[in-house]
């Protein structure tokens, strides 16, 4: 029926929802009565609309619809994110029916393979630390708003594309988003307390935006397509444990700039599990990357914290250089420019 409200007005309709007749009321002002017609048969209301401005349901245009979809689109989305958060407290042993008071005491959440298709519900568990999901259907970070208290995030194997939702989440230590389809490093400028970051296995191309993370102690790119180092990771002064396996990288001249992280202790280049870098195959790899980086403890992970291992590397890196002088014409001059030579 059609009902007036200080001259302008509006909508009470009708519908069944799950076998129950129900009233709503449709928040939508018409300017005048002409496009509104109604069924008895069907208790629904009927609007014409002549374009997506006139009409309450999303992307229609002309023709005649019933605004009662949108309430029913409405009730809909709810009773979905109502049983995804079933799904969460059942596979994770809570209650559904006690979350509400029950929820700020849970610290630990998990969910693999099915179930999880959006981040709804989180806001239940505001001292949330660690949250686990693996396998979904999800394509965002969302959700996570309430959880400021959470320390450690996994979404890994799922459809991510970027990274963001993250801005509330200060307190956060350790981060992994492998097995996505993440195309850019950003929206990480606030996780200045990161110790660990995984973003392995997606589609990044260029090493950026992590020059606030001061604190990162490990950092995992591995399978991207990133082909230059460059002067990216010199922020990263803290950085000990460095994966690239499986990219681009072709030159020399990328790895030494590795050389500026002075508690660089493992470098993993050539990972069998993975993948390697062009720059793997050149000879004298091993000898450039452990004289350049005699702190290194593993590389590609082998032990190479013997000491024997980092004076072989450097002796035979010194006689290439002499050897390539000698070649040149240069002498002995070679000899006096020592390690500083091969750092350009």
């Amino acid at each position: 029926m059609i009902k007036h409200s200080n001259g302008l007005p509006y909508i009470i309709v009708r519908f069944y929802k799950n076998h129950i007749l129900q009233c709503c009321a449709l928040i939508w002002q018409l300017r005048e009565v002409s496009p509104v017609s109604h069924s008895n048969q069907t208790r629904c209301v009927w609007i014409r609309a002549d374009g997506p401005s006139q009409c309450p349901l999303r992307g229609q245009q002309g023709g005649f619809y019933s605004p009662v979809m949108l309430l029913i689109d409405k009730k809909k989305k709810h009773f979905e994110e109502e049983e995804v958060v079933k799904k969460l407290c059942s596979v994770n042993g809570l209650s559904y029916e006690k979350i509400a008071s029950e929820g700020s005491s849970i610290r630990s959440l998990e969910i693999f393979f099915s179930g999880f298709p959006r981040m709804v519900g989180l806001s239940y568990f505001p001292n949330l630390c660690q949250l686990t999901i693996v396998d979904q259907n999800i394509n965002q970070i969302e959700g996570l708003d309430g959880c400021p208290m959470l320390q450690e995030l996994w979404i890994v194997q799922c459809h991510l594309t970027e990274i963001s939702g993250l801005q509330n989440c200060n307190q956060l230590e350790k981060l992994y988003l492998y097995d996505n389809q993440i195309q850019e490093i950003n929206n990480l400028e606030l996780q200045g307390n990161l110790i660990v970051l995984w973003l392995n296995n997606n589609c990044i191309t260029k090493i950026q935006g992590l020059n606030t993370m001061n604190n990162l102690r490990e950092l995992n790119l591995s399978d991207n397509s990133i082909e230059k180092i460059g002067h990216n990771l010199d922020p990263n002064v803290n950085l000990e444990i460095l994966n690239l396996s499986g990219n681009k990288i072709c030159f020399f001249k990328e790895l030494t700039q590795l050389a500026r992280l002075p508690h660089l202790r493992e470098l993993v280049l050539n990972d069998p599990t993975s993948g390697l870098n062009p720059v793997c195959q050149l000879c004298n790899y091993t000898t450039h990357i452990l004289y350049h980086m005699p702190g290194l403890q593993r590389l590609d992970n082998w032990d190479v914290s013997c000491k024997q291992v980092k004076d072989a590397a450097e002796v035979l890196q010194i006689c290439q250089i002499v050897s390539g002088c000698v070649v040149l014409g240069a002498g002995p001059k070679c000899r006096q420019a020592g390690r500083s030579s091969t750092m350009h």
